[in-house]
């Protein structure tokens, strides 16, 4: 088992994974949101929450058991036959990343219909769900694991300081970089020291020691300004 030499980076280098699941790259805003849908997977139809939603993929909270690459079709609410087609991206103990395989503003608009816009100019104006404040990320990134085949990585974190296998973590694939926490809705939100680790899973599903990590995160925001006031001068 080795440990990083440096605190607060992970390596100075990185390679390009064997393929890009999209973790490392998000090209659209998540908007958060609370919409019970149904969705099928291998042929089989469950019904969970979806927690956050972008024109090219979205949050699903579940405790079912997926699998990182396996297809997923969504059912569009306001048309029962169509289904936004996609694929799991990540895997969690609270739900999965999903990418949808052609991004659609309007298929997002139909999943969930509370995400108004209106034009007021050449503005377009988003109605969210829930406001948040604006968080400051961090890229967490490492070298790829040695050996034949590509491997797949597991992201461990503790708040405690004792990680180990029993620790929350997340199935992110192949990537070997994700930006916190945009790309882990449930990594915690939190002002202080964390432990982290990554480890890689190959084909027969055995996993490596923990490589570890402490830094420290502050993801929260400060109280937004009140009772604002405009004065003639």
């Amino acid at each position: 088992m080795h440990s990083f030499s440096r605190p607060s980076t992970l390596f100075e280098s990185i390679r390009k994974p064997p393929y890009d699941c999209g973790l490392g790259k998000r090209r659209f805003q998540r908007t958060d949101c609370l919409v019970a849908i149904r969705y099928e997977v291998k042929g089989h139809e469950f019904r969970d929450t979806l927690r956050n939603i972008s024109e090219g993929g979205g949050y699903l909270q579940t405790f079912r058991a997926f699998s990182v690459g396996e297809e997923i079709a969504l059912q569009v609410p306001q048309d029962h036959k169509e289904k936004a087609a996609g694929n799991v991206v990540w895997v969690g103990p609270e739900g999965i990343g999903l990418k949808f395989r052609v991004p659609d503003r309007a298929l997002m608009q139909k999943l969930v219909p509370g995400q108004e816009r209106h034009k007021e100019g050449t503005n377009i104006v988003k109605k969210e769900a829930r406001q948040m404040g604006k968080i400051k990320q961090k890229k967490l990134r490492w070298e790829p694991a040695a050996g034949e085949g590509p491997a797949k990585y597991k992201l461990y974190w503790s708040e405690n300081g004792a990680l180990d296998y029993a620790s929350s973590f997340v199935e992110v694939g192949s990537v070997t970089q994700i930006i916190l926490p945009d790309d882990i809705p449930s990594f915690p939100r939190i002002a202080g020291n964390l432990e982290l680790g990554v480890s890689a899973v190959n084909q027969a599903g055995n996993e490596s020691d923990i490589t570890r990590i402490s830094a420290y995160f502050d993801f929260t925001v400060p109280e937004a300004p009140k009772s604002l006031v405009v004065e003639d001068l």
